[in-house]
């Protein structure tokens, strides 16, 4: 999956002045707080704009010609009781009345999504001007608890019932339903709540507490998330844990990956952890090399077909006429990857591997435990994922003036065993709220609790020579 940057011209009638909102004079009907320092204009939003908004992202996407016409959007708007308002509205509420239908569409692509921009006096945000929550989410129905804590005074586990004064569920009604949620992305989809400080309130072990804490830069933010550890060992399973959450430098994972092998191996413990619950995807290159470091087969099924809607970014990438442009084509059988080689001389040692996953596993990360399962390379092991998390791929971002829609361009057709477009797990780990009420990682260890029966079932089938 990479990404390319597109215009998309985004239909709604913006006042000439900013209005800059605070936490006092938000607008009537919405408890949500602004902060002071970012602009949210004030802009029309209309049927016709969410028609041609459509259009344009049909234009893109390989499987949404049937959305675009006049008598598919009249039918939502009859069944859901779909209504635009005749007056001004914010930019956040004027994308999320947009969102409601496009939320249509993310069920059928996970991967389509609409996400706000963030400007201040008239410029966009960058990453160092705002602060953000210290802490990443796990989300049950609509309960959110502390995931990883970049703060001293929270701890994983803590439930989080109010952040300045604003109900959790109140945040979670503007946020995409993914299991783990990052600060920034739920904070900017919940009507630009940003401060320098936050007041929570939060129950830890069934205690309420009011807590305040730091906000931290979204650069600090990120470089927090990935600072946290991706590699262990656990002695007592005789178990490695390799954690991916993003395929972005794929070589550097697989030298990381290569180098954490040498080390379980000289432990002699044959069992691996692959963690991609939080893995959206990234890149697919190099992913050969990653899996020639756990398989000793020289190949891998993979792709039975893929779909394109071809357009003037991406039309000389697949090596066809410009006036094929807008249409939507089988790739040739050249370019499509029914085989993944790998490299034999890669393969460190033999391991059980399991793959561990989650709703938010996709595209890129949801192919490799695919891969994994399919080719019976190793036991992928959690919730299911989402439906068609294999289906679609290649998202460039369509860049309007207030937000930006993330968009699929390739329809993949893989070698799997998803069942209506649902890849379910080997074995089922369910998430419980009252687990991770808790704190820990309630899921991963189960995971080594199973890993542990199964070892201790297969040294007693063998004592008994029934293996």
């Amino acid at each position: 999956m990479f990404k390319k940057r597109i215009i998309l011209l985004f239909t709604v009638s913006f006042f000439l002045v900013f209005i800059i909102l605070s936490c006092k004079n938000w607008g009537a009907g919405s408890s949500v707080a602004c902060s002071e320092i970012l602009d949210n204009p004030v802009v029309h939003v209309s049927r016709r704009a969410l028609q041609d908004n459509i259009e344009a992202c049909s234009a893109i996407h390989p499987n949404l010609s049937g959305l675009a016409g006049t008598a598919f959007i009249d039918s939502v708007f009859r069944a859901e009781g779909f209504t635009f308002p005749d007056t001004m509205v914010s930019s956040t509420d004027a994308i999320f009345l947009q969102r409601r239908f496009f939320d249509l569409i993310t069920r059928e692509d996970p991967h389509f999504r609409l996400v706000p921009h963030l400007y201040r006096d008239g410029k966009r945000v960058t990453g160092k001007m705002i602060k953000v929550w210290p802490f990443s989410l796990i989300r049950f129905g609509d309960t959110l608890l502390v995931d990883a804590s970049f703060s001293s005074i929270l701890k994983p586990g803590d439930c989080v019932l109010e952040i300045n004064q604003v109900p959790a569920r109140q945040y979670l009604h503007y946020a995409y339903s993914d299991r783990y949620l990052h600060a920034p992305l739920i904070q900017s989809q919940a009507h630009f709540n940003f401060s320098d400080n936050y007041h929570l309130l939060v129950e830890r072990q069934g205690v309420r507490k009011y807590l305040i804490v730091d906000g931290i830069s979204m650069v600090d933010y990120y470089r927090a998330v990935n600072s946290q550890d991706a590699s262990r060992i656990f002695p007592a399973y005789l178990t490695g844990y390799f954690r991916i959450d993003e395929f972005d430098d794929n070589r550097k994972i697989a030298e990381d990956l290569n180098g954490f092998l040498s080390k379980l191996k000289r432990t002699g413990y044959k069992n691996l952890i692959l963690d991609l619950r939080r893995n959206p995807g990234g890149s697919g290159d190099y992913l050969e090399d990653i899996l020639s470091l756990i398989s000793r087969k020289s190949v891998l099924h993979y792709q039975k077909n893929v779909k394109v809607k071809l357009s003037s970014e991406n039309i000389d990438k697949y090596f066809l006429p410009s006036e094929r442009v807008g249409d939507l084509v089988n790739l040739p059988e050249r370019l499509v990857m029914h085989e993944l080689e790998l490299v034999p001389s890669s393969f460190s040692k033999e391991l059980n591997i399991y793959v561990l996953v989650s709703r938010n596993t996709g595209s890129m990360a949801a192919c490799l435990a695919n891969l994994i399962q399919y080719n019976k390379i190793g036991t992928v092991v959690g919730e299911p994922l989402v439906h068609n998390a294999l289906k679609y791929g290649e998202v460039v971002e369509a860049r309007s003036g207030i937000a930006a829609f993330f968009i699929s361009t390739v329809q993949y057709e893989d070698y799997t065993r998803a069942i209506d477009g649902v890849l379910f797990p080997d074995v089922m780990l369910p998430y419980r709220v009252n687990e991770y009420l808790q704190g820990g990682d309630p899921v991963l260890t189960k995971l080594l609790k199973y890993i542990t029966f199964r070892q201790e079932t297969k040294r007693r089938l063998l004592f008994m020579g029934e293996l």
